[in-house]
């Protein structure tokens, strides 16, 4: 008898420790919950609160305070989530991994040592429209489980893979699409084998839509002519790069660097308006467009970058970008005028991204690699606006050399 219930005991336990079992987090699956990762290396500090009668007898009340003592400590690039901040005390509140579990704790808040753990990646809906998803950074080294997560919170919707990104048009109200092959380039038989070249061709005749011809009429390509102020005269350049406070140019057949003030070209727009800077924070490219549509397309200009203003319209405005002249529409843009002034300046011994804003949320448009140097044209209290590479954008100061 004694067996028989130590057996029944048993069952017992195993039956309620498996739902816990089954149920176990892992780390990996902390990590992709987290919104939030560590910077830096940082102390984890427990909080008890205290209480002392107040020492003046007239206010009849009692203090209280707080008393915090370091237990530990978290790597750099750790994962946590971010609870609620003791502006008062200057802590905040996280959850982190530790010991095959979730332990809390508290990190102090200046300097802010956490940064996104989160990354947007593009998605094709069921009807081909171009959306964005914001995922945790640690699929994007398992593009099969990218993949999984995506078709499972986004119903009906995939991942579009790199390969499609040429394949991107833009729509009504400049939506992003992807194109619909009405027909493959090779004729295929319903198993994807191809119809081998003798076999005897349709003789259905073709349909009126097929053989009629394309009325679509041809926009002639723009260019801008583009010259070099050197002393009393101009001459004839080929810009390579464009900069806000420098550019590269190619001038009697050598590469140089030279202020972006000394570019003349013709442009109705002021000095205040001189540089528009690509702004499209959501997808991270915009269209180039032949004319004042949203139809048809002379390249894709990548968010951040710099492009001189031709003429600047009241909804759409004419730009040379890359070497290539078309219309954005203005709410893409942001107009600023050529840097008179900036200071050579590097990032430090980490990657920095480079933000569209002065605020850890907005668009990461480049990451510039550690010990690059850059243009600082401005600096605050705790971000620099800095030009690299033909970018222009915000670096926090934590990221450039001393």
């Amino acid at each position: 008898m004694p067996m028989r219930r130590l057996m029944k005991l048993l069952v017992v336990l195993a039956a309620l420790l498996l739902p816990v079992c089954a149920s176990a987090m892992t780390e990996l699956e902390w990590n992709r919950k987290c919104h939030e990762k560590t910077t830096q290396s940082v102390t984890i500090y427990e909080r008890e609160t205290i209480y002392q009668e107040a020492t003046s007898t007239d206010l009849g009340v009692t203090g209280q305070g707080a008393v915090w003592r370091a237990v530990g400590s978290l790597p750099a690039g750790a994962y946590v989530q971010h609870n609620s901040r003791y502006d008062d005390f200057g802590y905040t509140y996280i959850g982190y991994w530790k010991n095959g579990g979730v332990s809390y704790g508290y990190v102090k808040t200046k300097p802010f040592p956490l940064t996104s753990a989160r990354v947007y990646v593009q998605i094709v809906t069921s009807s081909g429209y171009i959306a964005v998803t914001e995922v945790s950074d640690t699929y994007l080294d398992d593009l099969d489980a990218l993949r999984a997560y995506i078709k499972k919170n986004n119903s009906g919707s995939r991942l579009l893979e790199e390969h499609e990104k040429d394949d991107l048009e833009w729509g009504p109200g400049d939506s992003l699409w992807l194109k619909q092959d009405s027909a493959s380039s090779k004729d295929e038989t319903s198993n994807g084998e191809q119809i081998s070249q003798d076999k005897k061709p349709s003789t259905t005749k073709p349909t009126t839509s097929t053989t009629k011809k394309s009325t679509k009429k041809k926009v002639e390509k723009m260019t801008l002519d583009i010259s070099l102020a050197v002393e009393s005269e101009t001459l004839p350049v080929t810009v390579k790069l464009l900069g806000v406070h420098e550019s590269i140019v190619k001038v009697e057949g050598e590469e140089t660097t030279v202020p972006t003030t000394q570019l003349r070209y013709e442009t109705t727009a002021d000095s205040e308006n001189a540089l528009a800077i690509i702004y499209a924070k959501n997808t991270g490219e915009v269209i180039l467009r032949p004319q004042q549509e949203t139809t048809g397309r002379v390249t894709k200009c990548k968010t951040g970058r710099v492009a001189l203003v031709i003429e600047k319209g009241k909804s759409w405005s004419k730009l040379w970008y890359d070497g290539h002249v078309g219309y954005v529409q203005n709410k893409y843009l942001q107009f600023i005028p050529m840097a008179e002034a900036a200071t050579d300046a590097a990032v430090g011994s980490k990657n920095a991204p480079m933000h569209l804003g002065t605020h850890r949320d907005t668009r990461v448009v480049k990451q510039v690699k550690k010990g690059s140097p850059i243009e600082k044209l401005w600096q605050g209290e705790t971000w620099a606006e800095v030009a690299v590479d033909g970018y222009r954008g915000y670096i926090q100061l934590k990221y450039l050399a001393e």
